[in-house]
């Protein structure tokens, strides 16, 4: 059972990584007084974060560093700097679950893009960091090969933000999907190879025609229709929607008439988004929508009712709303805090609305009114996006936990 790493491979790692950080924050004054030396025993957390924050937005740096100082390390050892040069993987993860091998991690993305990493400790297990009661839990790391492992920096750093039930939900499903299709990711780096494959007999394969032009076919439909009945929201909405039906793996749209994609897309938007309600602008009656595709509402409702299921959709879901109904969708808002209570953070004091927006789980502070890419392109259930912030904005907010020392005990 491997869940950290043994005395010789983690005083390997700690002589090669403390002393890149060392060398590139000398070369290029990240922080001040980061040792006297090179090859220090230990470094002050904080400061490495800032460095390493850095130096893997910079990857060029770690090239600088094995030309300068190659000479001095053996094969293994410059294997190793080469490895981390060019497999790594910065990123904002979800740390899923903790198992006897090692802890896993999900980066964010659509389950045909996210990747789960089973990823050990270095003096420590991951597992003695977070309490299995707090899991899933956000975290901000960077995970790197080691020979035949993953591993992560010895540092990682998390808000203090409780992911609720129904986000929770979200993720465990996610987490099968991606288990059943790949399996678990075990060295860098990753390969994008579905772990089981259907049989097919060629003879009897149908043809496909491509995605693009399944796409092509039908988004003129739906930009015509929304620019001539609804407005420019629904035309964007739908189509997404419509992209993520053409990418699926086969995709439903070789079956059936544009036309009909095309009204059950509009529809399924439409019902998010309570379209067939009088009392919203724009507002549009079911009957009339299936009308002006040429088709009946049984009809446009059965298709629509078929995208929901196939991209299951739930009501309100914040993958689907209109960027104008952010701010009122309640499902996009609501969190529980550490003592189970549930909480509207468009109501939370502006630094818990900092946290969560910086974790990407809300898309936007309501006090500035500024959406930045409300919905992320396939899972915004949890990868909302932004651009004008990130965890390591505000040094008081990040908890940051380790593994960053020699002198720890096995």
């Amino acid at each position: 059972m491997v869940v950290y790493l043994a005395q010789k491979e983690r005083d390997l790692f700690f002589k090669l990584y403390f002393d890149l950080l060392y060398c590139v924050n000398k070369k290029h004054k990240t922080v001040k007084n980061f040792g006297n030396s090179r090859y220090p025993k230990s470094v002050d957390t904080h400061d490495a974060y800032k460095i390493r924050e850095k130096l893997f937005e910079n990857p060029a740096w770690i090239g600088e560093y094995i030309r300068a100082h190659g000479k001095e390390f053996n094969d293994e050892e410059l294997s190793i700097l080469t490895s981390w040069r060019d497999h790594f993987v910065k990123d904002r993860f979800i740390l899923m679950k903790n198992l006897a091998k090692y802890s896993v991690l999900m980066s964010y993305g659509s389950v045909g893009e996210s990747v789960l990493y089973g990823v050990i400790g270095l003096n420590h297990s991951i597992a003695e960091l977070f309490d299995a009661s707090d899991l899933p839990v956000i975290v901000n790391t960077v995970i790197l090969p080691f020979k035949d492992k993953i591993i992560y920096d010895g540092i990682m750093a998390s808000g203090n933000i409780l992911i609720g039930p129904g986000m929770r939900g979200n993720m465990n499903t996610q987490y099968k999907q991606i288990k059943e299709r790949y399996g678990i990711c075990e060295s860098l780096p990753f390969t994008a190879i579905p772990k089981k494959t259907e049989k097919t007999t060629p003879a009897k394969t149908p043809v496909t025609k491509p995605s693009q032009e399944l796409y092509d076919s039908i988004a003129p439909i739906i930009t015509d229709f929304c620019r001539d009945h609804l407005n420019e929201e629904y035309a964007e909405v739908s189509l997404r929607m419509l992209g993520k039906l053409s990418r699926k793996r086969p995709s439903p749209l070789l079956k059936g008439k544009p036309n009909t994609w095309a009204c059950g897309i509009v529809y399924a938007v439409g019902s998010n988004n309570f379209l067939f309600d009088k009392t919203q602008k724009p507002h549009m009656r079911a009957a009339e929508l299936a009308k002006l595709f040429g088709l009946s509402k049984s009809t446009a409702g059965n298709k629509a009712g078929e995208i929901n299921k196939i991209l299951k959709i739930s009501m309100l879901d914040p993958e689907w709303t209109l960027p104008s109904k952010l701010g009122n969708n309640p499902f996009i808002w609501m969190f529980e805090n550490e003592h189970g209570f549930v909480f509207d953070a468009r109501h939370a004091p502006r630094e818990i609305q900092e946290q969560l927006f910086n974790a990407g789980l809300i898309p936007y502070i309501p006090a500035d009114r500024k959406i930045v890419n409300p919905v992320a392109e396939d899972n915004p259930k949890t990868t909302v996006r932004h651009k004008t912030g990130s965890l390591n904005d505000k040094k008081e907010i990040i908890p940051i936990q380790g593994q960053i020392s020699f002198d720890d005990d096995e």
